[in-house]
């Protein structure tokens, strides 16, 4: 977990305890960096509001993407 990421992982327990484990690196979707985790994922989305005072939005549209790539 880094960047962005980290900080909202670390601040928020209650994210933590909802996504789990990251199951991914970074990665770089639509232009969109996302990072994958066992319940879900987390969005990097630049000048957008999000989580902690990051610009991060949580989604749990993910979790269907990671079980069919049997992360």
């Amino acid at each position: 977990v880094g960047g962005a990421f980290s900080k909202v992982y670390d601040a928020l327990a209650g994210v933590r305890a909802i996504l789990g484990r990251p199951i991914s690196e970074d990665l770089v979707e639509a232009g969109v960096t996302v990072q994958y985790f066992e319940g879900g994922r987390l969005e990097f989305t630049p000048g957008q509001p999000g989580l902690a005072g990051q610009p991060v939005r949580l989604s749990n549209s993910g979790s269907a993407l990671v079980a069919a790539n049997g992360w």
